[in-house]
């Protein structure tokens, strides 16, 4: 519920499947019925990662901060739910992709563990 996934979400799998986020990607994914959708190369530039949201249609995705930041401020109208983690996240790039959708702040699970 927290992520406003169902069966028709699409979640985009962007993380290294041995990071923490990975696990919660897939097992959120499969316990809601909704699609995991893995990249098909790798995406490090902010332009290109816009491109593959739209591409994919992807509804859900956690995202480093970095790379949030780096993408240009144009609209991904498929997406719904983003969650940023890695690094600390700006207010004007919480402020830009927080816009018509749901924004969490994720950054510090692994420390809390």
């Amino acid at each position: 519920e927290a992520m406003d996934l169902d069966p028709a979400a699409r979640v985009f799998q962007f993380v290294s499947p041995s990071f923490d986020v990975a696990v919660a990607d897939v097992l959120m994914s499969l316990a809601a019925g909704a699609t995991v959708v893995l990249p098909t190369a790798a995406r490090s530039d902010g332009t290109e990662l816009v491109e593959m949201l739209r591409a994919e249609r992807i509804s859900h995705a956690m995202l480093p901060a970095v790379l949030l930041a780096a993408a240009p401020d144009t609209e991904v109208e498929t997406l719904r739910t983003v969650v940023s983690g890695g690094e600390a996240l700006g207010a004007d790039t919480a402020a830009r992709w927080a816009r018509g959708r749901r924004f969490l702040n994720g950054y510090g699970p692994s420390e809390t563990t």
